[in-house]
């Protein structure tokens, strides 16, 4: 914010900046979604059978 203030940015490139960092998110998160699933499958749905 303070940069487009300061005219060192515009809006448009801080949105496209963060687009940016969400599609990688997006991105390494699909390609690991296996370790996500394996995770909650041991630390919670097994702790829900084990409690």
């Amino acid at each position: 914010m303070k940069a487009i203030c300061e005219g060192r940015t515009t809006r448009n490139d801080v949105v496209q900046q963060n687009l940016e960092k969400y599609r990688a998110v997006f991105n390494r998160t699909n390609q690991q979604i296996n370790v996500l699933k394996s995770a909650v499958t041991k630390y919670v749905v097994n702790a829900n059978h084990h409690g």
